[in-house]
């Protein structure tokens, strides 16, 4: 991927992150709960799963769809897990908070979490991307910078 092409992933996935987020949370509280940390619908750390995700694509290709699942499962929990502690020792604030959740770790993540995110990934990797990419090679401006 391009220079380009990462940073627009990345804002892309931040952005569709947060409206994610926002309406999980909104649906589990039943009224609006807006997601991240901000004012605007930006969360960094969904960019960054997304993009770890597709970078992982390659190699991941080769194998069964069940161990890529299980590997992006445990990856992207792990990510969840390791920023949920930085964000609280450097932000002093908690983002999200799975303490009341079975099996939660710290109450940076659980199974169940990490394993959604593992299903997300797959879907960004098989669908959400390839699609993008696809739209933006119909975009000249767009599919010279994918280059």
């Amino acid at each position: 991927m391009s220079p380009f092409a990462i940073a627009a992933s990345f804002v892309f996935y931040s952005i569709v992150g947060w409206f994610l987020d926002t309406a999980w949370r909104t649906l589990r509280k039943h009224r609006y709960t807006k997601g991240g940390f901000s004012k605007y619908p930006f969360s960094p750390i969904y960019g960054f799963g997304a993009l770890i995700a597709i970078s992982l694509e390659p190699v991941l290709r080769t194998w069964a769809l069940w161990l890529q699942w299980s590997f992006l499962s445990v990856l992207l929990g792990a990510f969840e897990y390791a920023s949920g502690v930085m964000i609280v020792k450097t932000l002093r604030r908690r983002l999200w908070n799975y303490t009341d959740e079975p099996l939660d770790l710290e109450g940076h993540t659980t199974p169940y979490y990490a394993l959604a995110w593992g299903a997300l990934a797959l879907l960004v990797i098989y669908v959400i991307q390839p699609g993008l990419e696809t739209r933006c090679l119909d975009i000249p401006l767009c599919a010279a910078w994918l280059r």
